[in-house]
């Protein structure tokens, strides 16, 4: 005989009831909330699922997660994770070791990590109303943070925000000194020395997305080697 009861509301669901959820969501076994989340984490609470019927919403939380970190909207904590490295010994025709061998090492890559008071900075700032993500409601409830309340550091940019605003303003001279740089490539402005900082402490795909949100209007599109001045007037 089918369950005739009325399924029951998340607004109406007890806090160790949304924790018990969000384990399974967010795929963590941690027995209280994590101080952070990865962004990918942070979208399946926002779209209360990640597969069947909350496949297309964790589709689009994840593109907004991401184009707000692109964008220094929402602050992230990188973690820098070194590749590994494995020694492959030699051996001869005879399936025996011989003194040599040499070391494979993995790429590195970079993690991101959200706190809740980052997060709900962002919300704050798209406008969300609590009771809109019930999930991460409760996991800044535990955490002491509210959404829609005002911090101290309101309207302060964060560190992210101001690294972007100064990367954007190097991009911007490098232009200005050179109007024919391409936004990527080995010749373009992201790769330039004057804003590795950025790459070693961001990624060089963040540097490019700054570049290419103030790139002038000759520039935009563009990849590779920059074109001859010569080959530019010809159009």
């Amino acid at each position: 005989m089918a369950d005739s009861r009325p399924k029951k509301g998340l607004d109406e669901m007890l806090p160790d009831e949304l924790l018990i959820r969000a384990k399974r969501i967010a795929n963590f076994r941690s027995p209280d909330w994590p101080i952070e989340f990865s962004p990918d984490q942070v979208a399946a609470l926002m779209a209360g699922g990640w597969q069947g019927e909350h496949k297309t919403e964790y589709s689009d939380a994840k593109k907004l997660v991401a184009e707000a970190i692109r964008a220094g909207r929402l602050s992230v904590r990188p973690v820098k994770i070194q590749g590994k490295s494995t020694m492959t010994d030699h051996v001869d025709e005879f399936w025996r070791r011989v003194g040599t061998f040499h070391i494979e090492r993995s790429r590195d890559k970079t993690l991101y990590r959200v706190d809740r008071q980052a997060c709900a900075d962002w919300l704050n700032c798209r406008g969300a109303k609590p009771g809109r993500y019930p999930y991460i409601d409760e996991w800044l409830r535990t955490g002491g943070v509210v959404i829609g309340k005002q911090t101290e550091g309101a309207g302060k940019k964060t560190e992210a925000q101001q690294d972007r605003a100064d990367c954007q303003g190097k991009c911007l001279a490098l232009w200005e000194k050179n109007p024919t740089m391409t936004n990527t490539g080995p010749h373009g402005v992201a790769q330039h020395n004057d804003l590795s900082c950025y790459v070693r402490k961001y990624s060089l795909e963040w540097v490019e997305g700054c570049a290419r949100e103030v790139a002038p209007e000759q520039v935009k599109g563009k990849r590779g080697r920059p074109k001859k001045i010569a080959d530019q007037a010809e159009k």
